[in-house]
């Protein structure tokens, strides 16, 4: 739809900025290698998410500030599905078989672009906005998350030009806070927080979870009371194709309850 335009704000998601990789290490010359940037954008709801309206499907989603991208029409995500936004053209098949080999971004992740500018290196503001049409020549937009990196402290100094990422540490961790987002390798399309396994087997429970750039430590408790008494587990996991795996002996005294903590 075309005509007037207005912007707001709500809450975040369901759809967030779960990674930006805004300054990767610079070009032999020293020049800025703006090809290797992205955007990763995650949708932390099991529901399919339209990025368009539904009743004016040309009215798509839209990136917002330091860079800007229009979604094409008919972009759906499914439920914990991610995705890249990029800054050179996919459809190019020798740009995109090069950058899923550098950050080894699997062929399921779909990538989106060119956008139009970059991400400054030294700090950007990044928004994500959906757009609502109010009548036929007013679309508002509403802003559905945000995050306004910098390269200095207090956010994560370790992401700047070094080859790491901005990694948002929970999906609920409010985009614009530093403490929500660590520096770490690229970890495109898998999250921070694993998942827990835990298979019962008659004498033991094996244990096994996806490695992750945080450091996690396995606890037990016996009791299911509140405060719970969370112990670290005597049983030291072993790392294995990219799982941590751990085999605890059960007891027969009662129940065991485990959780991973970092």
């Amino acid at each position: 739809a075309e005509g007037r335009e207005s912007v707001g704000t709500c809450f975040v998601g369901p759809v967030l900025i779960g990674e930006i990789m805004f300054h990767p290490p610079d070009l032999g010359d020293a020049t800025d290698n703006s090809a290797d940037e992205y955007i990763e954008l995650w949708n932390g709801s099991a529901d399919n998410i339209p990025l368009f309206d539904p009743h004016h499907p040309a009215c798509t989603w839209r990136m917002r500030g330091g860079v800007d991208f229009d979604f094409p029409a008919n972009i759906t995500l499914a439920g914990g599905e991610c995705i890249l936004l990029v800054n050179f053209d996919p459809a190019e098949t020798a740009a995109l078989s090069a950058f899923r080999s550098k950050y080894g971004v699997d062929a399921s992740v779909r990538l989106f672009g060119p956008y139009s500018g970059r991400l400054n290196n030294s700090g950007e503001e990044v928004r994500l906005q959906k757009p609502t049409v109010l009548d036929s020549d007013v679309v508002a937009y509403v802003l559905m998350d945000e995050v306004g990196y910098r390269d200095t402290a207090p956010w994560p100094d370790g992401a700047d030009g070094s080859g790491l990422s901005l990694q948002r540490i929970a999906p609920h961790a409010y985009g614009n806070e530093p403490a929500s987002w660590i520096a770490a390798s690229p970890w495109i399309g898998r999250s921070l927080v694993p998942t827990l396994v835990i298979h019962v087997q008659p004498l033991a429970f094996l244990l096994e979870w996806e490695d992750s750039p945080l450091i996690w430590d396995l606890e037990e408790a016996t009791e299911l009371a509140t405060p719970m008494n969370w112990q670290a587990s005597a049983t030291a996991p072993v790392f294995s194709n990219g799982y941590w795996h751990a085999a605890v002996p059960r007891s027969t005294a009662g129940s065991t309850y485990f959780r991973l903590r970092t």
